[in-house]
């Protein structure tokens, strides 16, 4: 009975002290050395108190004698022994447990703080990779203001040409509705509201001249020269995972509409080299209407 009495107090004992270990979550508390620490007087004192007990129990008593058979003092020394080696056990898987723990939580704290490390680099390199897509833009910032600067000067020219109510000169300033303007009095469709980029037939006028169609020959090569000009950009964009700061410098630019509409422009410009090696079209020298003959059937 004393022997189970001993045991169920040492197990509720450990059972506390394993309860009082904090967890995982809050591992800036933990201080196992005191805890093994505990563990250790605990068995101390237990292992001690069993001891005296035996003495205690020995003393002035003769092994021999009749007051203390073999078999009752073996019997008591292998149920202590047993109590000590099994309490012993218990510590020893404890302290185990502690330091396995301990090493669990220095590891979450190292990839931890390898996560953070990491996030923190990607969030350099990704500053870095912006300001060098920033300073790709810049570079190129002047070269496509002065494309779309050429597009109001040759969009205003042909208002003016075609003398058009509204003052063309505007157009210096929004290009893009310059150009939607031009295109719907070339063709037989109110472009300022549909899009330009839409798959509807095209239906040119046969009333143009030799400058209507150099109009769009600069207005395509202006486009042309916008695009080469941002593609390398766009992929060092793409590359990056930067395609939102890259729309946005092309919105900011007003370059979005132009890099848009550029299939449509070219397409109207084609159907006119149609018609004009069709004998269309005012101005138009013979040698004129033969490189046009000679470019359509390059694009059939």
């Amino acid at each position: 009975m004393a022997f189970l009495a001993f045991l169920i107090i040492w197990l509720i004992a450990c059972g506390i002290i394993y309860l009082a270990m904090p967890s995982e979550e809050n591992i800036k508390t933990i201080n196992s050395e005191r805890i093994v620490r505990a563990l250790l007087w605990l068995g101390g004192l237990l292992t001690l108190a069993v001891i005296s007990a035996f003495l205690f129990f020995l003393d002035g008593v003769n092994i021999s004698s009749e007051e203390l058979e073999l078999n009752a003092f073996g019997d008591y020394l292998a149920g202590s022994s047993t109590f000590l080696a099994f309490m012993w056990l218990i510590i020893t898987v404890i302290i185990q447990t502690l330091e396995l723990r301990n090493q669990h939580i220095e590891m979450t704290r190292m990839s931890q703080s390898a996560d953070e490390q990491a996030d923190s680099l990607r969030k350099a390199l990704r500053f870095q990779a912006l300001g060098y897509l920033e300073d790709k833009e810049d570079e190129k910032a002047q070269y496509l203001s002065d494309r779309l600067t050429i597009v109001g000067e040759v969009t205003v020219s042909f208002h003016e040409r075609h003398k058009v109510i509204i003052g063309p000169t505007d157009f210096y300033a929004r290009p893009k509705d310059g150009v939607a303007y031009a295109a719907s009095i070339l063709c037989d469709e109110d472009l300022r509201t549909s899009p330009m980029y839409n798959d509807m037939p095209i239906n040119l006028t046969s009333e143009f001249d030799v400058d209507d169609h150099m109009f769009l020959v600069d207005l395509t090569s202006q486009a042309s020269f916008v695009r080469k000009a941002v593609a390398p950009i766009k992929e060092l964009a793409e590359e990056m995972g930067a395609v939102s700061n890259y729309e946005a410098w092309i919105q900011e630019a007003d370059l979005d509409w132009l890099l848009d509409w550029e299939p449509r422009i070219r397409e109207i410009e084609q159907e006119m080299r149609k018609l004009i090696a069709a004998g269309n079209g005012e101005g138009f020298s013979d040698t004129q209407r033969s490189v046009a003959a000679a470019f359509s059937k390059t694009q059939e």
